[in-house]
């Protein structure tokens, strides 16, 4: 006779375990969160509040516009934030007391990144130059800084410059002795004397970018080139102030692989030829360079001698011809990215060159190049495996089937139209459409 026994279970303690593990574990258990979960953990409890205020869970800060936290909230995060690193703020009224609180309690801060914010003041930069001097990545990209006396000078090229030296922003940078890379993107505060300083008090200087910064002169721009050639590695700029009295002294950045030029509309022969000697190359930009001769543009691809560039935009270079173009492609194969918006001249003998040479292409963008048919497309699926976006925009002669047939082959190639609509699969209309079909039967 089977004997049947009642075992009296004791009941399970509720005990947290976190109550267990020391400080140091939860703290590296944290240093895995972002700010938003490290933000959601303070709320759990009072220990946990105290371990999400560690400065050393706090290496970095984005803060993305007004509405994330008022002033004397962030204010107080960042006064906690002694170990602070990398700090980004972009559209923020409350900039000058956040660098304010940054210059007094931040001192390791090494990148800063404040971009379409308003104005700093001199003052305000002075301060941070002078308490944050270990910043080697600075950005103001539409930003900016006033100079001392608060002048704009936002038409330089017609009003001169009429403060000293000593009161422009730039004299600032010598107090970042590590400063190694610059974004001054459209400063108009930015002047032909600022640029020169930069240079000077710079030496370490790798990356800059000054476009959409106007009116600065030839003499400024070969002065930084010269004093800051043997380091500068990322250079960004506008053109359209500039002669080839600047374009040919770029033969001088040897260790330049990124130069990006907008409005190169006063660029020659002799400014092409230069940059076409700077073999360490990977990216080149060269916007709106229509006094270049189709000649010209075959030349300077030549011989191998740009075979390193991944990423090339010629956009606006209504000279550029077939035969530039098929030499860029047997010359540049490497090529990832190739930009060639409005070169209206080109036709689809020059893009199944590419098509036939440049295997690693990943992006195409061919808004405007109003004289294709589509031909080229035909070869694409055999010759491009590994292409993701094709740019069709405002090329009024290829047929929409031609787009259906590259999908079908590849569902998830990105394709926009001539009216900028992304093109996608039949398959995958038809879902929709028959998804919208049981949707209204069933109502």
């Amino acid at each position: 006779m089977n004997k049947t026994y009642s075992v009296k279970l004791r009941p399970v303690e509720k005990t947290d375990f976190t109550l267990r593990l020391p400080e140091e574990i939860l703290s590296k258990i944290a240093s895995y969160l972002n700010q938003r979960e490290l933000c959601s953990l303070s709320l759990v409890n009072r220990r946990f509040l105290r371990i999400s205020r560690d400065p050393i869970l706090w290496p970095r800060i984005n803060l993305l516009g007004d509405a994330i936290g008022d002033t004397e909230t962030v204010v107080r995060l960042l006064e906690r934030c002694s170990l602070l690193t990398e700090l980004t703020v972009v559209c923020r009224d409350d900039i000058i007391h956040l660098l304010h609180t940054v210059a007094h309690h931040c001192p390791k801060l090494k990148t800063l990144s404040v971009q379409r914010c308003p104005p700093l003041n001199y003052t305000d930069l002075e301060i941070l130059s002078k308490n944050c001097s270990d910043i080697e990545y600075l950005d103001l990209d539409s930003t900016g800084c006033l100079n001392m006396n608060a002048d704009a000078h936002w038409m330089e090229g017609c009003t001169p410059c009429a403060c000293p030296d000593s009161a422009s922003f730039t004299n600032l940078f010598a107090n970042f002795r590590n400063l190694t890379a610059l974004n001054l993107f459209n400063c108009r505060n930015l002047n032909n004397k600022g640029l020169e300083q930069i240079a000077t008090l710079c030496p370490k200087l790798k990356f800059l970018n000054v476009d959409e910064v106007q009116y600065l002169g030839d003499s400024s721009v070969k002065f930084f080139v010269t004093k800051i050639s043997s380091t500068l590695k990322h250079f960004i700029l506008d053109g359209e102030t500039l002669t080839d009295e600047s374009f040919t002294s770029f033969g001088e950045l040897k260790s330049l692989i990124d130069l990006r030029i907008s409005f190169c509309d006063n660029m020659n022969s002799g400014g092409l030829e230069a940059i076409s000697g700077l073999s360490s190359l990977e990216w080149l930009k060269l916007r709106r360079a229509g006094a270049l001769s189709p000649q010209d543009f075959s030349h300077a691809f030549s011989n191998n001698r740009l075979k390193n560039l991944l990423h090339l935009d010629l956009s606006e270079c209504a000279t550029l011809s077939d035969d530039g173009l098929i030499s860029i492609s047997k010359n540049c194969p490497s090529l990832g990215h190739l930009i060639l918006c409005w070169c209206w001249e080109l036709t689809d003998r020059s893009l199944c060159s590419v098509v036939s040479h440049c295997k690693f292409l990943i992006d195409l963008n061919l808004c405007g190049v109003v004289r294709l048919s589509g031909e080229f497309l035909e070869n694409v699926p055999s010759q491009l495996v590994g292409l993701e976006s094709i740019n069709l925009e405002q090329v009024p002669n290829i047929d929409v089937g031609q787009l259906l047939d590259l999908l079908e082959w590849n569902p998830r190639l990105y394709i926009k139209d001539y009216y900028g609509e992304q093109v996608y699969p039949i398959n995958c209309i038809e879902n929709v459409l028959l998804d919208n079909s049981f949707y209204h039967l069933q109502i």
